[in-house]
């Protein structure tokens, strides 16, 4: 029986033990994820107090770019289907802080429903709701006030085939993005890092078209309405009949059937 005892008080001592040094491992994380959470509510509520999202910077430059996914050609309704990510970065001066003062974070991921975002639109879409194609996936906002949001999106654009001389003829569809209601002075649009061409690198491709390139323009308009200037990104998509090639638009894409 006392061996059993024995036994029993060595088990509970070992248990013990393991459990305070557990605890003294877990505390310092806890402590530090709870000091996280305190600093990053503070943070959240200082910087959207006073914030109004119906505001917006003055003279912004949005950088636009375009990860291609997947493209889809309905020749019969001469359409084009496309999934891709856009890439937008701005600068918003009204959503600085100092990490020091916020247990140094230096980003937050904000639902972008809480702040001004630029109002890019597919210009040529063939869906009348397209600016609502874009999931509601977080925006990053960093310390220095930069901007940046990557949401998956789905567009149909217009894309007038004529295959009626096929094999020789040559088209081009766009894919044109722009502000809808920023003109060239107040909303200045640019390539994303500098780069004209979509990144294609996680495109998967499609049965009967395959990627052969793509391009793009920066274009700026004026319209009978309005004296300035609208700037927009435009990638063309040439179709070839006979070898069947697409560029895109807003980065334009070449491809071919196969």
């Amino acid at each position: 029986m006392k061996f059993y005892t024995k036994i029993f008080l060595l088990f509970a001592a070992v248990v013990a033990i393991s459990a305070e040094e557990l605890d003294n491992e877990i505390e310092p994380r806890t402590s530090s994820s709870l000091n996280t959470v305190e600093d990053r509510g503070r943070l959240i509520s200082d910087l959207l107090s006073s914030y109004d999202k119906r505001n917006y910077p003055s003279n912004v430059t949005v950088q636009f770019g375009v990860s291609l996914l997947k493209l889809d050609v309905d020749e019969l309704a001469s359409t084009l289907e496309t999934d891709l990510w856009t890439r937008q970065l701005w600068i918003d001066l009204r959503l600085r802080w100092n990490p020091e003062e916020y247990g140094n974070i230096t980003v937050l991921r904000l639902p972008p429903s809480e702040i001004w975002r630029p109002d890019i639109t597919l210009y040529n879409s063939a869906n009348p709701i397209d600016n609502l194609q874009c999931s509601e996936t977080n925006i990053l906002v960093y310390n220095t006030g930069k901007i940046i949001w990557v949401p998956p999106c789905h567009y149909r654009s217009h894309c007038n085939l004529s295959l009626d001389r096929a094999p020789l003829d040559e088209q081009t569809c766009p894919l044109k993005f722009g502000s809808w209601t920023f003109d060239g002075y107040s909303l200045d649009l640019q390539f994303y890092d500098e780069k004209e061409q979509a990144d294609i690198i996680d495109y998967m491709g499609i049965s009967d078209w395959e990627l052969t390139g793509n391009t793009a323009e920066r274009l700026s308009k004026t319209y009978d309405c309005c004296p300035e200037p609208y700037v927009t990104r435009k990638s063309g998509i040439n179709l070839c009949s006979y070898l069947e090639i697409i560029t895109l638009s807003a980065k334009a894409i070449n491809i071919l059937p196969r």
